[in-house]
């Protein structure tokens, strides 16, 4: 089973209003299994079924929704920008039939939020994307990228 580590003050902070210990009690109702708890961190196992609990971002959104903070599927402003095309050459057509790609904005990222992105797009290299042969993800700054 893969496991994630959650940082203890990452928890404290994301539920200020809850026991730390409750909070820990409250895991296995959403099929998380802790694996290993110190001061600093927890680590917890969860079904390769489930790969955004490949992050502890991806818990916290569940344990949200268990709590009652915040129910359904977030919503998000799409807006399509014709200076985003992405150009796809027919000669990967066999190669990756399909591509699709998102410009997020407005978002602080700190190298914790790196790591934890990096650390999925892992997970789901490895298991939905079949070791990238299936599908593969690339996250990059949008500063370096010149479209089409």
């Amino acid at each position: 089973m893969p496991v994630v580590e959650f940082p203890l003050e990452d928890i404290s902070r994301l539920f200020p209003d809850y026991d730390l210990c409750y909070l820990i009690d409250t895991l296995p109702f959403i099929g998380l299994d802790l694996e290993y708890r110190d001061d600093k961190s927890i680590r917890l196992e969860y079904s390769p079924n489930r790969p955004d609990f490949s992050t502890f971002y991806g818990i916290a959104r569940a344990l949200s929704g268990l709590l009652g903070k915040e129910l359904g599927i977030p919503k998000f402003q799409v807006i399509e920008k014709k200076k985003n095309l992405i150009t796809v050459d027919t000669s990967v057509s066999n190669v990756r039939p399909f591509i699709v790609g998102i410009v997020a904005k407005n978002h602080k990222l700190n190298n914790k939020t790196i790591k934890q992105i990096v650390s999925m797009q892992e997970d789901l290299h490895n298991g939905i994307g079949r070791g990238r042969s299936k599908a593969s993800i690339g996250f990059h700054n949008l500063e370096n990228i010149e479209f089409p």
